[in-house]
């Protein structure tokens, strides 16, 4: 977590401000001597990461021609990622097919066209997409968490 947000907060902010946050930080989210060690040594840490690319290199790694997905395509991929979401833990299996069929049908049920439709359907399958990056540690802890959680 606390190099993830590093390089976020780098981005976003610049190197000073991401030390600064993370010092900041230090005893909540972070383990305090983590963060003041990350914090201090901000600028040699970051030294080539996080930089932001421009739009041009990103363009040049397209492959040529550009590989697009059809609908089904689409269908499977968004399924596949609903079942990445459900399979960390036990008591999430199938849980966002079932929300994607329920979405799509009740958009269908009140008569929205077909496209959006499938834009519920697709919306179901990720609604729950965050849930990726919380440990499932933290999804399966019995009582309330701790300051650092």
């Amino acid at each position: 977590l606390l190099a993830q947000d590093a390089i976020a907060l780098s981005d976003a902010v610049g190197i000073d401000g991401m030390a600064e946050t993370i010092a900041g930080r230090a005893d909540g989210p972070y383990e305090a001597d983590l963060a003041r060690l990350v914090s201090a040594n901000a600028a040699t840490l970051m030294r080539g990461i996080g930089a932001t690319v421009d739009r041009e290199t990103i363009l040049a790694l397209e492959p040529d021609p550009p590989v697009t997905l059809d609908e089904g395509a689409c269908d499977e991929a968004f399924l596949a990622i609903a079942d990445m979401i459900d399979m960390r833990m036990p008591f999430t299996q199938g849980h966002s097919r079932m929300v994607s069929e329920l979405a799509a049908g009740a958009g269908k049920r009140i008569g929205l066209p077909d496209p959006d439709v499938r834009a519920l359907r697709w919306s179901g399958c990720i609604h729950d997409i965050g849930e990726l990056v919380v440990p499932v540690a933290t999804w399966m802890r019995n009582g309330p968490l701790s300051v650092r959680e």
